[in-house]
């Protein structure tokens, strides 16, 4: 009983935790969407349309995305063009989804100049017009979407709404050839056409491996012929079949005739029948030819055998290719709302540093090469006859404080005993400091130098005292200035940014941002904690209550 109850507490836990994580992100979300945040507007809007961690309502999505569209949001803009013109959470009007989709590519974003120049090709809602077309598609390509470099490079070789070019079109093709499978045959029959065959047998192979059966029947036709490559009857029998289960007549003809020949594979008069017939079906009229010619009209028992078999092996493997397809959606829909919710962590720290909400000053430490570098200076400063001759004994401390504020113009301040002459004083006050830099954002900071100087014969010793110092502001705990302390003087060099928690720099050059939590978290998980350990408590004294 002790182990289910365990186990009950830890999952309702997790869970609550969890709850609570979305819930948090959610209503920051909505918080920087009601401020007028563009971006924020438009990903609520996505949270409602497709209805995760918050209700489905096409309705408020469709409301959001109008908001940001007025914002001037390209992708929002996008997406209230397909809601007016699907009819999703608003009435079905193409003329106002022709307005936003216009407005949305005029603000470049790639989808919409992509569909545009579509729009133009079909003359959809618009008059034809192949000029505009490739405009469009041009603007797109030229921001890397690779449908779009596709459509240019098939313009570019066709000489549509433009003049004909097969350099370009090459070069277009290449740019998108790995996500677009019909660049990479496209550039083979380039090369086909160019009597290049060992090129046009490398963009094959990319294409009929990526699953493009018109790829894999000239990928075997080579492999037959021995075009760009040895001939090989067992390569060319297997592209064949790849390219005639996906339905292409002609690779089903030649597959029959191979399996009745016997060329690549042990020769099975059933199975070439069966082929036959499968390219007959799909409308190759040169396979009634040879299905008579042959006489395979006397399998055709063996023919429905055969085809059953086919269905049954197609369905499991349509099934199992369905399940790797969902298994990867989902891989990727993590990814993507992983990628979100980072860009909204950094766009509200962005935010954040760029209101100059510091509850206290950010620290930053200093590194050996400025000592050195002022020690140099004061060694200059201190020997020069203007201030000093050389029967002067002096021992002084003082302190520097360097104030940046967030335009990142200094103030130093200078504090020391016995006083300095004034105009070594105004020598030290023009030494220049680097300020504190957060994403491009000067910071608020103070750095502070303490410095023990002797002074005899002209000959000047410096020492540093300490440097760096915290200042804080606001009611913090001790535990918190202690924890703080630990990081500054510990292994772990790091600079400090304070809000209600702080923001710890792990790596400056490469702005790693990680927050770390200094207060005490009296919440959900507290409380289970307590009532697990007042259940253990009382299991302990008296064990029969929970049989």
């Amino acid at each position: 009983m002790n182990k289910q109850f365990i186990t009950l507490f830890l999952c309702g836990f997790m869970a609550i935790h969890m709850v609570n994580a979305q819930s948090s992100d959610l209503s920051q979300l909505e918080k920087e969407a009601n401020q007028g945040n563009s971006k924020a507007q438009h990903d609520l809007g996505i949270l409602y349309l497709e209805g995760k961690d918050i209700s489905k309502d096409e309705r408020k999505a469709f409301q959001w995305f109008e908001k940001s569209a007025k914002n001037k949001y390209g992708k929002a803009q996008y997406q209230v063009s397909f809601m007016y013109a699907e009819g999703i959470g608003v009435g079905k009007d193409l003329r106002k989804a022709l307005e936003w989709i216009k407005k949305s590519a005029q603000q470049g974003y790639p989808l919409a100049q992509y569909d545009l120049g579509l729009m133009y090709g079909k003359g959809l809602e618009v008059g034809k017009d192949f000029r505009k077309m490739f405009e469009w598609m041009k603007k797109s390509a030229q921001q890397g979407y690779p449908p779009a470099q596709y459509h240019l490079g098939a313009m570019y070789r066709g000489g549509i709404g433009t003049t004909k070019n097969e350099a370009n079109a090459i070069e277009w093709y290449k740019k998108c050839e790995h996500d677009q499978v019909q660049a990479q045959y496209d550039l083979g029959i380039i090369y086909w056409n160019r009597k290049n065959y060992s090129a046009s047998f490398k963009w094959f192979l990319k294409a009929a491996r990526n699953g493009d059966k018109d790829a894999q029947v000239a990928l075997a036709f080579q492999y037959q012929v021995g075009d760009g490559t040895l001939k090989n009857p067992w390569e060319a029998f297997y592209w064949y079949r790849k390219s005639a289960e996906q339905g292409h007549k002609e690779a089903q003809l030649v597959l029959g005739q191979l399996y009745y020949l016997g060329k690549g594979i042990t020769a099975d008069e059933e199975r070439a029948a069966y082929w036959i017939a499968e390219s007959y079906k799909n409308g190759n009229k040169d396979a009634k030819k040879v299905w008579d010619e042959l006489e395979l009209w006397k399998h055709t028992d063996a023919v429905k055998r055969i085809a059953e078999k086919e269905r049954k092996r197609r369905a499991y493997e349509r099934r199992k290719a369905e399940e790797k397809r969902k298994e990867k959606e989902a891989a990727e829909r993590r990814r993507k709302e992983e990628e979100k919710r980072k860009e909204r962590e950094a766009e509200r720290i962005k935010k954040f540093l760029a209101e100059r909400r510091y509850k206290t000053y950010a620290f930053q430490r200093t590194e050996p090469a400025t000592f050195d570098k002022m020690k140099q200076r004061f060694k200059s400063m201190f020997s020069q006859k203007d201030f000093y001759d050389n029967s002067t004994k002096l021992e002084a401390k003082f302190t520097i404080q360097v104030h940046f504020d967030t335009t990142g113009t200094q103030n130093i301040q200078l504090k020391s005993s016995p006083n300095l002459p004034d105009e070594l004083i105004k020598k030290i006050k023009q030494v220049s400091f680097a300020p504190l830099q957060i994403n491009g954002y000067y910071v608020k900071s103070t750095d502070i130098f303490d410095y023990h100087i002797t002074l005899e014969k002209r000959k000047i010793k410096v020492k540093k005292k300490r440097s760096g110092r915290i200042k804080m502001k606001g009611d913090y705990r001790r535990k918190s200035e202690e924890q703080i302390k630990r990081y500054l003087y510990g292994k772990d060099n790091g600079r400090y940014v304070f809000e209600e928690q702080y923001l710890r720099i792990n790596n400056w050059d490469k702005n790693e941002i990680e927050q770390i939590s200094y207060k005490a978290s009296f919440n959900t998980g507290i409380l289970f904690y307590l009532v697990g350990g007042l259940a253990a408590v009382t299991y302990w004294l008296n064990p029969t209550l929970f049989d």
